[in-house]
């Protein structure tokens, strides 16, 4: 399983956290979403009715009397008696109860339906009779039951005669409820006549709450997830940059910087990397300049060594025979010295930006060939050549030529294959505008450990143990001199054994 981004895993964070809250809040409005007071707001209504209603021995005055509380209230109101028949209406049809939830109605006001309240109709006495249209006139200044009841949406637990039997929760700030009508007047608690029934004025038919709850939820998760992507890239984004300058300068590219200018902990830590990036460059450079410095002043005393032994003339005879095997060595060593010291000015130049590209068209055949010749007189290995004769690049032909020199070098020291063929291959062709060079050799190949590391300064494989000569710059310098020219270099091994080394250059000349 690959590893995730972390703007990935803050993206999903915060939306889950929101999620969360979302669900949380929805599940405590679902259950706190009606109010107590809203739900004892309803019966009271239906308790001030019934308390200036007249009572049903007269039908007439009774219906006189509905019809003017539906006016003044805007409310549908109905009166049945205790078995559900219809003694008085107002405003649209109210149908009566079922019989099974009679009994509930008569015993104390409460819910019959989403919409509906009931009360008992009781006999009333001059004093309730008095409170009840008191009552009733102030619910008509304050419209009450227009301004309060519109929220309810679904019917509260029934309403016994007792708050112990109720279950009636604590009120906010300690203490208990008001009491209800029924409960302070006497009155009321005697045996009913009728049942009053009111519609309070909400829809008959509520919309799908939660249908309309789980549409705003996935819109307020969609606003959200679009609103919080940005949010999380915008805190990642510094750190992705930092990461891939730190890679980079990790690479080599010591010139790379995070570029983050931001006060928090992510630009304080990206200021500390260019710093530290700044200190190592400039100890890196410090580091090639004397390299190259060095390398430049030992070039004239391995040159006069080289033509002091050039003039020793040795005498004849035995001694003189010896004396110039010494010689011959020694010049070889020097030589060989003299190369190293050449290697050495060269990369260290190269990686300073110091020695300018001299470009120019090249005979690629011609090159070859030039650096066949070089490694025949020093040492008897065969060498083939297989190159195109009108093949031309625009190259810097002296360090191309080093490349090669350097490659030959190093594929004739392994060349040497288990039926003791030591030959040299130098490949060479066009291929879209490049010029590819192949120099493989037929001997054991490159360790696969080492395949990565070859290129590296000063690096010798496993391969190279009990060699001599050698100190592991040729092929970094070849890798220099690549990269100089804008090209590539790679190393592989052959599938029918030995090892393959392969210079890119784009440049190719028509």
């Amino acid at each position: 399983m690959g590893r995730r981004p972390l703007y990935w895993k803050l993206y999903l964070a915060f939306l889950g956290v929101l999620l969360a809250i979302v669900l949380l809040s929805g599940g405590v409005v679902a259950l706190f979403s009606r109010s107590f007071a809203m739900v004892r707001a309803g019966p009271r209504v239906a308790v001030h009715l019934s308390r200036s209603l007249p009572t049903p021995d007269d039908l007439t005055k009774l219906q006189s009397e509905v019809e003017a509380a539906s006016f003044d209230l805007s409310l549908d109101v109905t009166v049945i008696d205790l078995d559900g028949k219809e003694l008085a209406h107002a405003g649209q049809h109210i149908d009566s109860p079922p019989p099974e939830q009679l009994a509930r109605l008569r015993a104390a006001p409460t819910w019959a339906t989403p919409s509906l309240v009931s009360a008992p109709l009781r006999r009333q006495t001059e004093q309730s009779a008095a409170r009840a249209a008191e009552e009733r006139k102030r619910a008509i200044d304050a419209e009450h039951p227009q301004v309060n009841l519109a929220p309810l949406t679904a019917p509260p637990l029934p309403f016994p005669g007792s708050p112990a039997e109720r279950g009636q929760l604590p009120r906010k700030g300690g203490g208990d409820w008001p009491p209800m009508p029924w409960e302070a007047d006497p009155s009321l608690r005697e045996p009913p006549l009728g049942i009053v029934l009111v519609r309070v004025p909400i829809a008959a038919d509520p919309p799908p709450i939660w249908g309309v709850r789980s549409l705003a939820l996935i819109g307020v998760l969609l606003l959200s997830a679009a609103l919080l992507y940005p949010l999380s890239r915008s805190i990642t984004r510094p750190l992705e940059k930092l990461t891939g300058a730190a890679e980079a300068f990790g690479k080599g590219e010591l010139s790379r910087r995070s570029g983050i200018e931001a006060g928090d902990e992510v630009g304080r830590l990206a200021r500390s990397f260019d710093e530290m990036a700044s200190r190592i460059e400039r100890a890196r450079r410090a580091e090639k300049e004397l390299l190259a410095n060095v390398s430049h002043e030992l070039r004239t005393p391995l040159a006069r060594l080289t033509v002091a032994i050039e003039l020793i003339n040795p005498p004849a005879g035995p001694e003189g025979d010896q004396m110039r095997r010494r010689l011959a060595g020694l010049s070889e060593e020097i030589t060989e010295l003299t190369n190293l010291v050449a290697d050495v000015l060269t990369q260290s130049r190269l990686e300073l930006a110091e020695l300018p590209l001299t470009k120019k068209q090249v005979r690629v055949k011609a090159l070859l060939e030039r650096s066949r010749d070089r490694a025949l007189s020093l040492v008897q290995q065969p060498v083939e050549i297989d190159s195109p004769d009108d093949l031309l690049v625009i190259a810097d032909e002296s360090l191309l030529k080093r490349v090669l020199d350097n490659l030959i070098d190093n594929a004739r020291k392994y060349a040497t294959s288990a039926d003791g063929d030591t030959v040299v291959h130098l490949k060479a062709r066009g291929e879209n505008d490049q010029l590819v060079l192949s120099v493989s050799d037929r001997g054991a190949g490159f360790p696969l450990e080492d395949l990565t590391h070859i290129f590296e300064a000063f690096f010798r494989g496993q391969n190279a143990g009990g060699r001599s000569g050698g100190y592991g710059l040729g092929l970094a310098l070849a890798k220099r001199v690549a990269e100089a020219h804008h090209g590539t270099i790679t190393a592989s091994n052959l599938p029918t054994g030995g090892a393959q080394i392969e210079l890119r250059i784009p440049g190719l000349a028509t």
